[in-house]
């Protein structure tokens, strides 16, 4: 399962749920 993840401003990016 992937999740996003704030990166800074208003981007964001996709990320393992494994990694969180």
């Amino acid at each position: 399962e992937w999740e996003p993840v704030q990166n800074g401003g208003s981007s964001y990016y996709m990320v393992p749920r494994i990694w969180a």
